[in-house]
């Protein structure tokens, strides 16, 4: 990938600009499944970039998500802890939502650690 990045020019290119090439470029492959290609990149975004935030490409409007955030605050297994930023977003090939709290990173691998929860069972619990 990395190869086929360079002959389309995106060396230094902002990481959401990288991010858009390099979804664009795998979903136009034959057989990929576009939801599970955004759940795989959301996944490593979220764990890899302590914003929080989605790039314009792997963002969702949903108004789900509000409610899963909701969610994920009423319970205290699942509340955020006070004064910690957090990313949350929905996994749709997954019907999941993946939450992280940037308090620390893995040493070895450099990672948050991503939390999830099946979408269908969030509202039950």
């Amino acid at each position: 990938m990395g190869a086929a990045g360079a002959r389309h020019g995106t060396a230094n290119i902002p990481l959401d600009d990288y991010t858009a090439f390099l979804y664009n470029w795998c979903a136009a492959l034959p057989g990929i499944d576009k939801a599970c290609l955004r759940d795989a990149m959301v996944r490593d975004r979220l764990a890899t970039n302590s914003t929080g935030r989605l790039p314009q490409c792997l963002h969702v409007t949903d108004a789900l998500l509000g409610r899963a955030v909701k969610r994920l605050a009423q319970n205290p297994a699942t509340a955020p802890l006070p004064g910690v930023r957090r990313g949350v977003a929905l996994l749709y090939g997954a019907r999941q939502v993946v939450f992280v709290d940037y308090t620390q990173k893995n040493p070895v691998t450099g990672r948050y650690l991503l939390h999830t929860r099946s979408i269908d069972n969030l509202f039950t619990e």
